[in-house]
């Protein structure tokens, strides 16, 4: 068989995660920075996070919405929020981290759902996944919550409309 041919899942994720805007540049989110300055909890919480990162991942999410009407709709982003601060409120339930951390992974599936319904975009659950990935504690939690505040705030000021 050819290999110019044959099926790489690979191929498809790295192609997958590339969206095409109407001049054929293809958009992709930036990705996630730490969450500490210079890598280092000792410097605290890198502000441009909330700036900078939460701002081109808005942008990102608002331009792919060009390509397809029912994709990255604020009502749907909402919904892994809202899902996402309904866990955070269970926190007192929880022995430990790591028992709520499953919880917190369980919005994975959710979106992959809604990504193969292409409701979202795969920059959307890419920065979902990373979220979750870098959650670690408690702190980075809220951290990765905040972003996600953030990106929404930026999202609705770049799509005041919807």
């Amino acid at each position: 068989m050819n290999g110019r041919n044959s099926y790489n899942p690979q191929n498809k994720r790295e192609n997958s995660n590339k969206l095409s805007n109407n001049q054929g540049v293809q958009i992709q989110a930036p990705p996630m920075p730490s969450f500490w300055k210079n890598d280092n909890k000792e410097e605290g919480i890198d502000e441009k996070l909330f700036t900078d990162y939460a701002y081109k991942l808005a942008k990102v999410l608002f331009n792919e919405t060009k390509t397809s009407k029912n994709l990255n709709k604020p009502s749907q982003i909402r919904k892994f929020y809202d899902e996402l601060l309904r866990i955070k409120s269970l926190r007192n339930n929880f022995e430990n981290f790591k028992n709520f951390k499953a919880y917190i992974a369980m919005i994975k599936p959710k979106v992959a759902y809604s990504l193969g319904r292409k409701l979202v975009s795969e920059n959307f659950y890419q920065f979902i996944s990373e979220g979750i990935k870098r959650s670690e504690d408690y702190e980075s939690f809220d951290i990765f919550l905040n972003v996600f505040e953030a990106t929404i705030a930026y999202y609705k000021k770049l799509n005041p409309e919807d």
